[in-house]
């Protein structure tokens, strides 16, 4: 998400409180870079995607199911 604007990264080694505060008030006093952090966000969206992995594995069950009843 960060690679793609739509997040702030803070590792791990470097996560504070006062670094995590530090951020959230930055962004606080900058509407406009939340607003395009969200942006990008939504145009990560996939909202479809519980579907499409839902389809994915039915998919791959019914390829297990025909192979396992062609070599008994």
């Amino acid at each position: 998400m960060a690679r793609a604007g739509a997040g702030r990264l803070i590792t791990e080694s470097e996560l504070t409180a006062e670094k995590l505060t530090g951020e959230i008030f930055a962004l606080l006093d900058q509407p406009e870079q939340i607003e395009k952090l969200s942006s990008n966000a939504r145009a990560l969206a996939r909202p479809l995607a519980a579907r499409d992995i839902v389809n994915l594995i039915e998919e791959v069950a019914n390829v297990q199911a025909s192979l396992a009843r062609a070599n008994p």
